[in-house]
């Protein structure tokens, strides 16, 4: 095994680690860890009425 592949691992293992350290404090059906792997949908964590004069959804131009 590389350095790097080491690393790899050690990193995913961590960011398990810490998603089940903090699931007890999290909402009920959020997933930490899609969110920790940035394969969260983050426009699904917020309701839709948290933007409502669509600031957030706006492109730059």
């Amino acid at each position: 095994m590389t350095v790097m592949d080491t690393m790899t691992k050690a990193q995913a293992e961590s960011r398990d680690r810490m998603a089940e350290l903090m699931k007890p404090m999290a909402p009920p059906g959020f997933d930490l860890k899609a969110v920790m792997d940035s394969t969260a949908d983050v426009d699904a964590l917020l309701p839709e009425e948290s933007d409502p004069n669509g600031w957030f959804g706006r492109r730059m131009p």
